[in-house]
């Protein structure tokens, strides 16, 4: 199984940054580049408008406030994926917070080009959160 893993410092609180992440429904906000709109639908499904016109549909399992962490899997997607599974997490780190996004997922040849798209997220959500 491969595995992306992203860290975010960030000059804000970590409960104002836990705010923005959890806000699952816009997640959009945060990666302005690569989504055009999200929706959190019924049963804990967000839907993600892709610049291409496609769609991303992913499934919330789980927002933990104690733990300032949201995770979540792809379920419908152009990537031809077999499994995935994410997280993102807020931590308070001294002047800041770090945000950490990991990325699990099949098959591993996938991993260049998934890798290429979260290198672009990761830069997407520096530009939005500073």
């Amino acid at each position: 199984m491969a595995s992306i893993y992203k860290e975010v410092h960030v000059e804000m609180a970590a409960d104002e940054l836990w705010s923005k992440v959890r806000d699952v429904g816009a997640i959009d906000r945060l990666l302005p580049n690569l989504l055009t709109g999200s929706t959190l639908k019924e049963d804990n499904v967000r839907v993600c408008g892709l610049p291409d016109g496609g769609e991303l549909r992913e499934q919330i399992i789980a927002i933990d406030d104690e733990r300032r962490r949201v995770a979540y899997t792809i379920t419908e997607g152009p990537a031809p994926l077999t499994h995935h599974h994410a997280s993102m997490q807020v931590f308070a780190d001294g002047s800041g917070a770090t945000l950490v996004w990991i990325t699990d997922f099949r098959p591993d040849d996938a991993a260049d080009a998934f890798g290429q798209a979260m290198d672009a997220a990761g830069k997407d959500l520096e530009a939005a959160l500073t």
